[in-house]
């Protein structure tokens, strides 16, 4: 598989990640699989959910800026729009505060910067699922606009245009292991042509052994080397929601709140 050329300003970088990293990575990595092998003991579905998703949400707890919360819970925009339920949703919680009810999060479309499925196995009724969820958060209307799907460049003056960076991380897929990247972008391809749904909406897909894929671009890093893919998985999503929260504006929080005029009466 052939390489991507790096871009100019990218010359002075190290092409090797620093060995700090890769060291604290791969003891990050071993960690998050230890624990999903000890939920194979677990007969109770949502007991193993749960089990399964936690590694990896204080995986990001650890790794990410104070700044950023790593919550489940589901998206909803002002006009009563809302995602299915996200295994990881990420946001600013020094400007931004999520709803909580019936036991779960809830996060106005105009506070989310990334969220991530966590699967157990990948198969075909997998993507098919992981193809539906992202097409209905990505057409949430974050500030009564739609979700910027597109890939150009944008001003720097535009602050209602909201991005989102949804991927998904799977422990294991049912496709062997040769070849394994571009067969599984094809069934990607395939599922989505069949559902009528755009798989680029998923920015990144990873799965653990196996390697990295970006489907917005049809690129993949094949490698047994977890360290260094869940380097490359985290860089990529840090790298998004730093981008994308300088762009953004404070949530309207009184546009979820209604016209707060019911009930009040003049006394004088």
């Amino acid at each position: 598989m052939s390489k991507i050329p790096l871009k100019s300003f990218f010359k002075k970088r190290s092409y090797e990640p620093q060995e700090t990293f890769s060291t604290k990575f791969e003891g990050a990595v071993y960690d998050i699989v230890g624990q999903f092998v000890k939920t194979k003991v677990i007969n109770h579905s949502l007991t193993k959910g749960e089990e399964r998703e936690d590694p990896l949400i204080e995986f990001l707890k650890a790794n990410l800026p104070k700044t950023y919360s790593v919550v489940k819970g589901e998206v909803v925009d002002k006009l009563n729009n809302s995602s299915q339920q996200l295994d990881i949703m990420i946001f600013d919680n020094s400007r931004n505060i999520p709803f909580y009810s019936g036991g779960h999060y809830i996060l106005p479309a105009e506070a989310l910067l990334g969220s991530i499925e966590i699967k157990s196995k990948i198969t075909q009724e997998e993507v098919r699922k992981i193809l539906k969820s992202v097409s209905t958060l990505k057409n949430l209307k974050p500030f009564g606009k739609k979700v910027d799907i597109s890939k150009k460049q944008r001003s720097i003056e535009e602050k209602v245009s909201c991005r989102y960076f949804h991927a998904v991380f799977a422990y294991d897929t049912d496709i062997a292991e040769t070849n394994w990247a571009k067969k599984e972008m094809e069934r990607i391809i395939r599922v989505a042509v069949e559902e009528k749904n755009d798989y680029t909406l998923i920015d990144r897909f990873y799965v653990l052994n196996k390697g990295l894929i970006n489907p917005t671009v049809s690129m993949a890093k094949e490698s047994k080397d977890n360290a260094e893919c869940l380097l490359h998985f985290y860089m990529h999503l840090l790298n998004f929601i730093q981008r994308e929260n300088n762009r953004r504006q404070t949530v309207p929080y009184l546009d979820y709140a209604g016209k707060l005029s019911k009930g009040w009466e003049k006394i004088i």
